[in-house]
């Protein structure tokens, strides 16, 4: 009986409403996705810009005291050198 109500030709009224139906809900569920995705992807790409920012800030930092302590490392050899004095300079 079910069978014979869809194969009429005369009466496409439950034919198009379940295909809307149908249409209606992919587009919102497809939609709902998309939202939920784009949400997560934006989160994942401003934490990714903040590790780098970190990332290179330890990375200034580090090269900032290496550079400290290499001139400090300068400094204290200058100072550990022994002073000849010849006349009026130091050599």
């Amino acid at each position: 009986m079910r069978l014979d109500h869809y194969s009429k030709i005369g009466n496409n009224n439950i034919q198009l409403a379940s295909i809307s139906y149908s249409l209606i809900s992919t587009v919102l569920l497809t939609s709902i996705l998309a939202y939920y995705l784009k949400r997560d992807l934006k989160i994942d790409i401003s934490n990714i810009k903040i590790l780098n920012l970190r990332k290179k800030q330890r990375r200034f930092d580090r090269i900032k005291a290496s550079n400290e302590d290499e001139n400090r490392l300068k400094q204290t050899k200058l100072d550990l050198e022994p002073k000849i004095f010849v006349g009026w300079k130091k050599l």
